[in-house]
């Protein structure tokens, strides 16, 4: 249990993946992203011994680069059209 960051962000991630394969596409896709967000997060407030695995650079770059990949992710299935 010392992963538990990491555990909560693949859960997360799972939860997505199904909704998509459910044909909730878009939903899936904001939960995805809210899931990246989530590990941005999680490596902001986290010490580096409790973050785990979530640690891959700097505090900085982690946190810049999760936060604007989960919010692309998110806007992004905003704003594609849906199927007619």
């Amino acid at each position: 249990m010392r992963q538990w960051p990491l555990l909560v962000v693949c859960v997360c991630f799972l939860v997505g993946l199904v909704l998509i394969l459910a044909a909730f596409w878009r939903r899936g896709a904001m939960v995805l992203g809210g899931a990246t967000v989530l590990a941005g997060l999680f490596r902001l407030v986290l010490p580096v011994d409790v973050a785990g695995l979530l640690v891959v650079r700097s505090r900085v770059f982690d946190v810049l680069v999760t936060g604007l990949a989960g919010v692309a992710m998110i806007v992004l299935s905003l704003i594609v059209p849906g199927y007619a």
